[in-house]
């Protein structure tokens, strides 16, 4: 990048900065911890504020977290993570004991696109009396792989048949090798509904933006505030990091703790220090997920949005009156920047309303504490009951997990893994209904009875536009689509840079048309399209 290309981006990101009033700090670092993620795990078990289609989505998303902490993996070389990439073994235990199962994670997708790479093999043993068997990998990828019958051996079924092996003639390893007609099977696949019954497609793995979607919203329901050390040797191999500058960047916490003590020449209070920088700080369960009818109502009141379905309406009444098909397409899209406006600006309204929650409720504990009231506030008092009504295939699940060795005795241990891992294969299978519809009502607090204003700051106003604007409107972009190498869009009227980005929109989306909305010409098949694209609209695709 040139010189002035920089500064000519630098200052369009000013520009936007100002125009949208963005913060200029970035978010602070805050790092997770095991002691944080436990009781995450343990919400996505039990609560029944977000459901699935089926209850292996519960299991894979608990251990997408696990295994996703203890490698420090990508997101992208998680979600890519297949059956051969994974390596399952009996070792030998050296101290003479039983054999330790051994997992072995080559994520192969980890920066790929760079050519050659080294693959960094991930060895996790199973930890017998580890923190917690709903943050044991093992117990969670057991349960997958016995629910799809994944291992070659047939008679291999269970916990309780794999306790009974032993590793033979004084060799160190028994591989346990899983069916090799699974190789292509995702370790976290999509789960879709065909033909009202819930699947599992294995050979296609689950998007991104899914997987964002439920960690937000049960890190919503368990209460953090914001939605996620190693030596630097280590972490840097590990990440694929040249130096420790990334890291320091992007993932050392900048809230320092232990200086006082340290120039004080006193031990620094570790725990304490962990206790006050890590993600759980900010919990509280009581935070607000969802909008009022009142706050929704303020969003509605905002003068973008007015001024966006005051457009709407005008364009309605020209097109009832005109019947012009480009006019059409105009609406539409006018139509869906209504609807992405009201969306951008309640997301925005929401988030403001989290953010603030802690100080105002902090002023409402402190006076009811002072006061010497009682609890009375509705959320709270649902805080406090727990009340979960799961139904009883999640009970036997919670119980069978939410369990603490109660001995010495390994073999008691072996036989409290090997129920959990049997309850989350059963539980694999078991039909929670689908997604929540609606959204739960939330009472609304006191100084919601009147609706807010808008923000206080200087809105420009925006005048009704008139006929001849819509018509000098419509005009440009038609003449963008009448253009030799046309930067519009001839079907919806979308507008771009070049003729680059029409062919992109025209391929993604309008392959499957068979109406040509500016010319009101029918047409056929796709070739049909095709042609006529080139033809009368100078776009070759």
């Amino acid at each position: 990048m040139s010189k002035e290309m920089g500064e000519a981006v630098r200052t369009g990101m000013r520009h936007l900065i100002d125009k949208r009033g963005l913060d200029k700090q970035p978010r602070a670092n805050v790092p997770v911890y095991i002691e944080d993620m436990v009781p995450f795990n343990e919400t996505i078990f039990q609560t029944q504020k977000r459901r699935f289609h089926l209850g292996f989505q519960r299991i894979i998303l608990c251990l997408y977290n696990t295994i996703g902490l203890f490698t420090v993996n990508r997101k992208q070389a998680m979600l890519h993570l297949q059956f051969k990439h994974l390596q399952i073994t009996l070792q030998r235990d050296p101290h003479g004991g039983p054999p330790v199962r051994m997992t072995e994670i080559d994520p192969q997708f980890v920066k790929s696109v760079l050519g050659m790479y080294k693959v960094n093999t991930f060895a996790l043993p199973d930890i017998i009396y580890g923190v917690s068997l709903v943050f044991s990998p093992h117990v969670l990828l057991f349960s997958i792989l016995f629910y799809i019958k994944a291992f070659e051996a047939p008679h291999l079924t269970s916990m309780e048949d794999l306790r009974r092996l032993f590793i033979e003639d004084g060799r160190q390893e028994m591989p346990l090798p899983l069916k090799k007609e699974m190789d292509n099977y995702y370790v976290f696949p999509k789960v879709d509904v065909i033909d009202g019954e819930p699947r599992i497609l294995w050979e296609t793995r689950m998007n991104g933006s899914t997987l964002d979607g439920q960690l937000r919203s049960f890190s919503e329901i368990h209460g953090f505030l914001n939605h996620f050390f190693l030596p630097p040797a280590q972490r840097n191999v590990i990440m694929a990091h040249a130096s420790s500058r990334t890291f320091i960047k992007h993932y050392q916490p900048r809230r320092h703790t232990g200086l006082q003590e340290v120039m004080c020449g006193i031990d620094p209070d570790e725990e304490l220090s962990r206790a006050v920088t890590r993600m759980s700080r900010w919990i509280d369960k009581r935070r607000p997920r969802y909008l009022s009818d009142a706050e929704k109502a303020s969003v509605e009141n905002d003068p973008e949005l007015q001024s966006a379905i005051r457009e709407q309406v005008e364009l309605e009444d020209r097109y009832a009156r005109s019947g012009d098909p480009a006019l059409r397409a105009l609406l539409e899209q006018q139509k869906r920047n209504v609807d992405n406006t009201r969306r951008r600006l309640r997301e925005k309204r929401r988030k403001e309303i989290r953010r603030d929650f802690s100080r105002k409720q902090a002023v409402i504990d402190i006076e009811r504490q002072l006061t010497g009231g009682a609890v009375n506030d509705e959320p709270a008092r649902e805080v406090l009951r727990k009340e979960f009504a799961m139904p009883p295939e999640q009970i036997v699940l919670v119980e069978t997990f939410f369990t603490w060795p109660t001995s010495d005795s390994l073999e008691d241990e072996w036989m409290r893994r090997s129920k959990a891992t049997a309850a989350a294969t059963l539980y694999c299978g078991f039909r929670e209904g689908g997604p929540l519809r609606g959204r739960p009502k939330r009472p609304a607090s006191d100084d919601e009875t009147q609706v807010a204003d808008p923000p206080a700051k200087k809105q420009k106003t925006q005048k009704r536009p008139t006929v001849s604007a819509w018509e000098n409107k419509l005009a440009a972009i038609k003449e963008k689509v009448a253009a030799e190498k046309p930067s519009a869009c001839f079907q919806c009227l979308k507008e771009y840079s070049d003729v680059y980005g029409v062919k992109r929109h025209f391929k993604t989306l309008h392959l499957q048309d068979r109406k040509c909305n500016f010319c009101d010409l029918s047409l056929q098949h796709e070739m049909h399209l095709r042609r006529h694209a080139q033809d009368v609209h100078r776009l070759r695709t």
